[in-house]
């Protein structure tokens, strides 16, 4: 799995006649794509996901409606090494093995999904869920694609989980513990059934996101904070 930021400057042609847009500016936000040559591609944007099949050269549209959102909620997505595409949402996991249709996963319905990530060979999914005033959770998807709930983490909300794909068994979850301003940085070696807090020192408060672990090292992570 490949994930970085991407920059895109949009230029807009305006015309005579009616403009209709879903009420924030259109931005690019991230960018992943399956394992593999020639898989799928997926852009997340402010208005939805947009999606290639053919190495970038064309691209097609999924809206916001398409997956059960249209406000501000900017859903964390993962790409499967069959091509399927996985969205978070607020109240469970969406799934579309074909880029169009788009359905409910059972066994994650009404848990608030905040984060997506595969293994090192991109087969299996990880997911990470936060609840308002409860504990936030690690399930991972088994053999049998049956969500197994792991480790749990009380008052915190989740941004990130990543799993090194190197060692299948190394989790990250980065948190913020309600009430604080600072984030945590929580490692499983377990596959997330059990997360200890690594107690990271960080230069300044904030909130902190896992970029990326090292291909080849799963003691080594990318990392970025927002001030």
């Amino acid at each position: 799995m490949r994930r970085f930021a991407l920059f895109v400057t949009l230029l807009s042609i305006y015309a005579p006649g009616l403009a209709f847009g879903n009420g924030r500016f259109p931005k690019a936000q991230v960018i992943d794509s399956s394992p593999g040559p020639g898989g799928l591609i997926a852009l997340r944007a402010t208005f939805g996901l947009l999606l290639s099949r053919d190495e970038g050269k064309s691209w097609s549209w999924l809206c916001e409606e398409a997956y059960g959102t249209s406000s501000t909620w900017d859903p964390p997505f993962a790409i499967t090494r069959n091509g399927d595409l996985w969205i978070g949402m607020p109240d469970g996991l969406r799934q579309s093995s074909d880029a169009c249709t788009v359905a409910r996963v059972p066994g994650l319905e009404h848990e608030m999904v905040t984060d997506l990530a595969t293994d090192g060979a991109g087969s299996r999914l990880f997911a990470a869920t936060s609840k308002p005033g409860g504990a936030a959770r690690v399930f991972a998807q088994t053999e049998a694609g049956a969500w197994e709930g792991r480790g749990s983490l009380p008052g915190v909300r989740v941004d990130t989980l990543d799993v090194a794909p190197s060692r299948a068994s190394r989790v990250y979850v980065t948190a913020v513990p309600e009430g604080t301003s600072r984030s945590r940085l929580y490692r499983s070696d377990d596959g997330g059934r059990h997360l200890v807090d690594t107690n990271a020192r960080m230069p300044a408060p904030g909130r902190l996101f896992v970029a990326t672990v090292d291909p080849a090292s799963p003691d080594r992570l990318l990392v970025r904070i927002l001030h």
